[in-house]
């Protein structure tokens, strides 16, 4: 009975330190809408990508299971999968709706590339000419930010 108990308690003291570990990655985004676009169009608030990959997807508790020195506070904004072509000096905000799906990009899934945007606005609530008050925030590329309005 008391060696049962010893290797519950061992157990139990590996998972406890095993879970309490957090990986360290590349780059979090918290406090954001994630329009996944999977099967059932989840929207999560935090993402967590390591070498330009999804590592997960989900709420609060990506902060908790991984550590980055890269953590971004989205304050609400949109994440949309895909990228905008820049043929333009100004992203084209209309050609992204259109284009949404293109690159290979059509949803934030774990495993996928990091290829987003984010917006201040959901753009699948706005239609027509309210669309140009939609303002770019950022062009993430393999989790690099390749556009954002501060620069």
């Amino acid at each position: 009975m008391f060696s049962f108990i010893n290797r519950f308690f061992t157990i139990i003291v590996f998972f406890l330190i095993f879970s309490c570990n957090s990986s360290s990655i590349d780059f979090i985004i918290i406090n954001s809408n994630v329009n996944t676009f999977d099967s059932n169009y989840s929207v999560y608030s935090a993402v967590a990508i390591d070498d330009g990959i999804f590592s997960a997807i989900g709420g609060k508790e990506i902060t908790k299971i991984y550590q980055s020195k890269n953590i971004l506070d989205a304050k609400k904004m949109h994440i949309y999968p895909g990228l905008i072509n820049f043929k333009h000096s100004i992203p084209d905000i209309q050609r992204f709706k259109e284009s949404l799906f293109l690159n290979g990009s059509n949803s934030i899934e774990v495993g996928k590339v990091a290829d987003f945007v984010i917006l201040d606005s959901d753009i699948m609530e706005i239609e027509g000419k309210n669309l140009s008050n939609v303002k770019l925030i950022a062009v993430f590329n393999k989790w690099r930010i390749v556009y954002d309005i501060f620069n």
